[in-house]
């Protein structure tokens, strides 16, 4: 289940990008993964799945 992000910005490995949305993965009742869809530095949507910690989203 993806949920609506296009009112936030990304920040991932210090670059800042525009969130599309994001889907939450889950383990033991623990949130430990996360995939995003961006727009990515060519204005291109990208996707990507690292770990929840690795994340930081703001509010544009």
């Amino acid at each position: 289940m993806g949920i609506d992000m296009t009112g936030y910005k990304m920040i991932y490995k210090d670059t800042v990008y525009n969130c599309l949305s994001i889907a939450i993965f889950w383990k033991e009742n623990k949130i430990t993964e996360l995939d995003a869809f961006y727009l990515n530095e060519e204005n291109r949507v990208a996707t990507l799945r690292d770990d929840v910690n690795e994340f930081q989203f703001i509010h544009k």
